[in-house]
């Protein structure tokens, strides 16, 4: 018999690809993710789009997830001593992530967003959009990081936040472009 197809076909070939070249290969699927997101949030939220939103997001998609491997690999060596699978220690590293990184990405998200569309009031929009953006990501983000400390290995785990970004994007793409920015630019 030949090679599996199917999901488990494409588990093999993203793992075969993830082995070989891991940034690159979550860099890629960041691409196809933050894609989707786009055309969904066109579809479903109600967005206007433009192949310069489009190669937008994907760009600031590729950003986001380069920051958040490094977050995880720093994360795992500072973490190195610690029992992997211990509440206390998957407590930690996600209260860390909540604090510290998610915050970060939205502000970089919201910045990003702004300058690649040639707008520079970049301090307004931070500052009325990220405490409740971060909110936000926590009931998303809070548990989806709980899960994947305690279950998701780590070269994993940019491809499940990845397929938890597909729909957690549109919901970002579409409160953030009906208030501060015109989608064809």
């Amino acid at each position: 018999r030949g090679e599996p197809g199917g999901v488990v076909g494409a588990l093999r070939s993203y793992d075969q690809a993830l082995r070989g070249s891991p940034l690159r290969t979550k860099l890629l699927s960041a691409v196809v993710i933050n894609a989707g997101s786009e055309l969904l949030s066109y579809r479903f939220a109600g967005v206007a789009g433009s192949p310069a939103a489009l190669a937008r997001q994907c760009l600031i998609g590729v950003g986001l997830t380069g920051l958040v491997h490094k977050w995880y690999d720093s994360i795992e060596r500072v973490f190195a001593k610690w029992p992997r699978e211990a509440a206390g220690t998957v407590a930690l590293k996600t209260a860390l992530q909540m604090v510290c990184l998610e915050p970060a990405l939205i502000a970089i998200y919201l910045a990003s967003k702004k300058l690649l569309s040639g707008q520079r009031d970049i301090l307004p929009i931070i500052r009325a959009q990220l405490a409740k953006l971060t909110v936000a990501s926590w009931t998303v983000w809070g548990p989806t990081a709980v899960m994947q400390y305690r279950f998701v290995p780590m070269d994993y785990r940019t491809v499940v936040g990845n397929l938890v970004n597909l729909f957690y994007t549109v919901y970002l793409i579409a409160t953030t472009t009906s208030r501060d920015m015109p989608a064809s630019t």
